[in-house]
């Protein structure tokens, strides 16, 4: 007998999941991560195109899925202030992991502040998903986490089949009714490489709420 499960009933498994491993370390993370994102602020002075940025608890999520499945090898299509890069870098740190985080944004040549020194972040500044992930397929990478926060264009995809592995965790930011987040998950459900992936939706309210958010 097979048991459906629905991305929402799998997202109500899957972050409490995550969450728990970060309780004890919770009071030290959190207020850390609060202060890299304020830090992040300062740089919107720098930007062409000033737009939104992820919020906290999106950061935290972040930095928990890299965290857990001990993510070292990350490529980024939307940089902005580095909210996302930071957070993804940090929780390379908290692993004591060395790692590298490729980012790009195509319309700004904002320069972020690393704090993590074993932590490489090289920047694209001013360059498209489909110029940084053809220079990382030339250099023959594999990444184990990609995450999504601009659209991806048609020439991207026989690049991420080379960069990534049917293993690799693929994050989409702005997954709601016609954003660029449901476009670009139509684009990878086409591709036969993540057939196999499981599909879930952000933490809800209920979950989030469980959170010792200050």
């Amino acid at each position: 007998m097979r048991i459906h499960i629905n991305p929402d009933q799998m997202s109500n498994i899957f972050w409490p999941m995550l969450y728990r491993g970060f309780q004890y370390d919770f009071d030290v993370v959190y207020p850390r991560l609060l202060d890299l994102c304020r830090m992040n602020t300062t740089l919107r002075d720098q930007a062409d195109y000033n737009t939104g940025s992820i919020d906290l608890i999106d950061a935290y999520n972040i930095l928990c899925l890299v965290k857990y499945f001990r993510l070292e090898k990350i490529a980024e299509v939307g940089t902005f202030i580095g909210n996302s890069t930071l957070s993804m870098a940090y929780g390379i740190a908290l692993n004591k992991q060395l790692g590298f985080i490729h980012t790009c944004d195509i319309s700004n040549a904002i320069n972020l502040v690393n704090p993590f020194e074993n932590i490489n972040i090289t920047q694209y500044q001013r360059q498209s998903s489909t110029d940084m992930l053809t220079q990382l397929a030339q250099q023959s990478l594999q990444l184990d986490f990609l995450y999504l926060d601009g659209r991806l264009q048609d020439p991207d995809l026989p690049m991420i089949d080379r960069l990534l592995s049917p293993d690799s965790i693929i994050a989409i930011d702005d997954f709601e009714g016609m954003e660029k987040g449901v476009a670009n998950l139509m684009k990878l459900s086409s591709m036969v490489k993540f057939q196999n992936h499981v599909l879930i939706y952000p933490p809800s309210r209920t979950v989030i709420a469980k959170l010792p958010l200050y």
